[in-house]
């Protein structure tokens, strides 16, 4: 990608991680809310964010492989 390509995904998943992390702290903080559903939303967001860093990885380690391979 270019730089200015990958500037630009950066700031909108920066942008989207913000607006995220703040809906998710203004519904943790939420006293209606029970304290098992909101342990509950947040634990399955977790989950999330953990299963796509570890697949970024995983695709990131492959393009790395894939460059070696091409390159021999």
């Amino acid at each position: 990608m270019k730089n200015t390509q990958t500037l630009g995904v950066s700031l909108l998943v920066l942008g989207i991680l913000i607006i995220v992390g703040y809906g998710l702290y203004l519904f943790a903080l939420a006293e209606d809310v029970p304290l098992i559903i909101r342990t509950g939303v947040i634990v399955i967001f977790l989950g999330i964010v953990v299963v796509l860093l570890s697949l970024i990885r995983e695709r990131l380690r492959d393009l790395k492989k894939e460059r070696e391979y091409k390159a021999k």
